[in-house]
């Protein structure tokens, strides 16, 4: 009697082990950039120096969105946008690792979109000048042509290899998400490109 009563006691307890410790179950993730804008560098871009500013485009001031949906989700998302000088961080952990308000709705099987406000957190590229005081990159970042060519997706001319339609909307649009900073104003040159492409930074296009 007394070992089926442990029996039935550890049972309980194993299976209340694995309901808590049951993993997240999501239809869908992703990111992607709302607004922004683009500014020109003075000059003339040379084939010679490419890592040069001169005659290069930048792009910034967009924000940026993080998005989980969960299996079988409650009719509306929670929007998440933080506050003062913080980041979507805020909402991801607590310090000791415990879950935050990210995990808790999403096990609630809420849709989550955790924002980050332009020029923070992972939409830190700006268009206005920092004077040097970005750490991890200068502002503004006009490196259009030099990530193009970086990434050996085009020739001197500025095409493509065979990859995508050699077109100039392309090469734009191409220029856009290489640093990852799409603007829903460039939509019209995204539809130049190959749909599970523009599904990656425009979920709802």
């Amino acid at each position: 009697m007394i070992k089926k009563s442990l029996c039935v006691a550890l049972s309980g307890l194993i299976l209340s082990a694995a309901a808590v410790a049951a993993p997240l179950e999501l239809e869908t993730q992703g990111s992607f950039a709302i607004g922004g804008s683009v500014v020109q560098k003075p000059g003339t871009f040379s084939e010679d120096h490419f890592l040069s500013p001169e005659g290069q485009k930048a792009y910034g001031d967009h924000a940026y969105v993080f998005y989980q949906i969960p299996v079988n989700p409650n009719k509306y998302p929670i929007v998440f946008q933080h506050g003062g000088d913080q980041t979507k961080r805020t909402w991801e952990s607590t310090p000791d690792g415990r879950d935050g308000f990210q995990n808790i709705l999403l096990k609630k099987h809420y849709s989550v979109y955790l924002i980050d406000q332009p020029r923070m957190g992972e939409a830190g590229l700006s268009t206005v000048e920092d004077n040097g005081n970005n750490t991890w990159s200068g502002n503004p970042l006009y490196q259009d042509q030099t990530f193009f060519r970086l990434s050996r997706v085009g020739d001197k001319k500025g095409v493509f290899k065979n990859s995508l339609p050699n077109t100039p909307e392309a090469v734009e649009a191409s220029s856009v998400l290489g640093i990852r900073i799409p603007s829903l104003t460039t939509t019209s040159t995204l539809k130049v490109l190959p749909n599970s492409l523009t599904r990656s930074v425009l979920p709802f296009s």
